[in-house]
């Protein structure tokens, strides 16, 4: 009888343990996780130089 207590002690902690690792482990790589880069959209620089002026344009569209 007192080894069935022990066993189902054992099975309890090692599932709460599990469970705390596991839990630990989303909030670590939801808190640690790198933005995304934002996509480059359209870009509009002005041009000028000597001779030369207008509008640039860049990126995707």
């Amino acid at each position: 009888m007192d080894s069935e207590i022990a066993f189902g002690n054992i099975a309890f902690w090692t599932l709460v343990t599990g469970g705390t690792v596991g839990v630990g482990t989303l909030v670590y790589g939801l808190v640690t996780r790198k933005p995304a880069a934002p996509d480059p959209g359209p870009r509009v620089a002005p041009l000028l130089g000597p001779g030369t002026a207008g509008l640039s344009f860049g990126g995707r569209f």
